[in-house]
């Protein structure tokens, strides 16, 4: 029972709250605190399940203090601090570079992909205009109008993808 709950349960309750910080962060550009703390709860079980907490913990407490030096200088958002601090729980110690390695190269890629939709909201914006409004239409209209702009990115969308690969390449090997 110990070797499903570390392989399989844990990860996929990590895995739904990722999901949900990650919609959350698209959808109104926040993180709510439950999350990150819910999945530092899931992973420092994993931790403790699988070995030595320990070097998790000072590795997260690590992540967090060069996150929030970030977050004072508006590198950062608050969320993305708070969810970077908490993933680095969910991956034994050895994986951090990995992880944070995931996390810097998806975040780079929708980096990219919202720097290439910039000409093209021009030429989208007014059919989502023009419709009625429900809630996936909203998120879309606000997130052209985002990018149209040049605003801030979701990066709880890189943190959670970056994360998730790095979760389940463990689990599927």
């Amino acid at each position: 029972m110990v070797a499903l709950s570390t392989q399989f349960i844990l990860p996929l309750a990590s895995a739904l709250l990722l999901l949900a910080a990650a919609l959350s962060d698209l959808a109104w550009r926040i993180i709510p605190n439950r999350i990150p703390v819910l999945v530092a709860c899931a992973g420092l079980v994993s931790q403790f399940l699988i070995g030595d907490p320990a070097w998790a913990l000072i590795g997260a407490v690590g992540v967090f203090a060069f996150c929030v030096v970030l977050w004072r200088l508006n590198v950062i958002g608050g969320g993305d601090v708070k969810l970077l601090a908490a993933v680095a729980l969910c991956v034994p110690p050895a994986n951090l570079l990995g992880l944070y390695m995931a996390i810097a190269l998806t975040g780079t890629a929708l980096g990219v992909l919202y720097l290439l939709l910039r000409p093209v909201m021009r030429r989208l914006l007014p059919h989502f205009l023009a419709r009625p409004v429900s809630l996936w239409r909203r998120v879309v209209r606000v997130e052209f109008w985002r990018i149209r702009r040049g605003r801030s990115l979701p990066y709880g969308i890189a943190i959670a993808t970056g994360t998730l690969t790095i979760l389940f390449q463990g689990i599927f090997q």
